[in-house]
């Protein structure tokens, strides 16, 4: 059986690749208690994953203990010993082993919060154990000792102004709750497939989250796709250029869409669209199920910036949608068309569907009496939301 293990096979994932603060608590603060086997082992095992899959290939295990000049029995002690300090799980399968490394713990959390301080003590004595807490001390009065602070404060430099009037915070909040977009892409996977040493912490956040979401969304991106076009838009600052990120998911887009196109158009949408459709569809789908036929780039691009820049929820984007294919015999515009009905519903606060539903109710019960004509070719029905008319009755039906 023993002779089984050592020609078995291992695999190593990580789920994270380790910093240099992280290997300096490795070595001067974990080896004196797991000591050297165990060690070596940790650091050999995160050089054998990759730093950007985090994984590994697959090894024999007689590979490893060559690579540490361990016996089988030492081997084994050694990943016991990483297994008790919580930095490495175990997996044994029909085929092998699968080593999971864990990151080790902060400086604090050594000395604070965790059992190891007393183990760190007996194993380098006490004046050893003192050196060993300094290195990892932070000096807040650092530098700072015979000067007085002169940092201006905030209302030394801004003078008040009055508070302008638009979007708050409670809208801007209410917006994203009801950005509800339904992706296949995983990417919180995508974002853990990407080392920090690329991508900043401070870009991990809920809002970048959602704007790649949305991007897989409106692209047909998958996992992979996505990882690779966010590599390809990182920065040297270890941040995601979503300008750059546009540009090669509206590339990969048209290039994909080409390859499809053979297949035929999209089955439009025959029923109504009716006010629960609005408010659970995506912008990208009506657009498609509305014209029969897959969005092309440009088109996506203009949906993108009104998600991005017009600051209204999906489903009054919908309608706004609707409401302008129906008046343009299906055509899209440029932005700058939208951007005028938005800044008038903006002012009117439409924030739902509904809302927006019943503004061009409002408009078209006012202009239903036909005017007077002041002069020849005059229109007596605002024909800008006389199309909507029809389009609701639609609904109703």
């Amino acid at each position: 059986m023993e002779k089984d293990k050592q020609e078995s096979t291992v695999r190593v994932v990580t789920c994270a690749p380790i910093t240099h603060v992280q290997t300096h608590v490795m070595s001067l603060l974990y080896l004196p208690i797991v000591g050297r086997d165990a060690h070596a082992l940790y650091f050999a095992l995160h050089g054998l994953s990759n730093r950007y899959g985090l994984k590994s290939c697959e090894y024999p295990k007689v590979f490893l203990l060559d690579l540490l000049s361990l016996a089988p029995d030492a081997f084994d002690r050694a990943c016991r010993t990483l297994e008790a300090a919580g930095l490495l799980e175990t997996y044994e399968g029909p085929e092998g082993f699968l080593y999971e490394l864990y990151l080790p713990l902060s400086p604090e959390a050594f000395f604070k919060d965790s059992p190891f301080a007393p183990y760190l003590q007996r194993a380098v004595g006490e004046e050893r154990f003192l050196d060993l807490h300094a290195q990892f001390q932070i000096d807040s009065n650092k530098k700072k000792t015979g000067y007085t602070a002169r940092t201006a404060r905030f209302d030394e430099v801004f003078p008040p102004i009055e508070k302008q009037s638009g979007p708050g915070g409670e809208l801007s909040e209410a917006r994203t709750k009801k950005l509800n977009i339904q992706t296949t892409a995983d990417v919180e996977l995508v974002l853990a497939g990407i080392p920090k040493t690329l991508l900043a912490d401070s870009m991990r956040t809920k809002q970048t989250k959602e704007k790649l979401k949305q991007t897989a969304y409106l692209y047909s991106l998958d996992e992979k796709h996505l990882g690779d076009l966010i590599k390809k838009s990182l920065t040297k600052n270890k941040t995601i250029d979503f300008s750059a990120l546009s540009h090669h998911a509206k590339a990969h887009y048209r290039a994909a869409r080409d390859k499809t196109s053979r297949k035929g158009p999209i089955q439009r949408k025959q029923e109504p669209h009716g006010l629960a459709y609005f408010k659970r569809v995506h912008p990208r789908t009506l657009l498609a199920e509305t014209t029969g036929e897959e969005p092309p780039a440009a088109d996506l691009r203009v949906i993108e910036r009104l998600i991005e820049e017009s600051g209204l929820p999906l489903e009054v984007i919908n309608v706004l949608i609707a409401y302008v294919l129906k008046e343009l015999d299906q055509q899209v515009p440029v932005y700058g068309y939208f951007e005028k009905i938005v800044a008038e519903w903006r002012r009117n606060q439409i924030e739902t569907a509904d809302a927006a539903i019943a503004h061009i109710r409002k408009k078209l019960q006012r202009r239903r009496s036909p005017r007077r004509p002041s002069g020849r070719g005059e229109k007596p029905f605002d024909t800008e939301v006389d199309w909507f008319k029809e389009y609701l009755k639609e609904q109703e039906e």
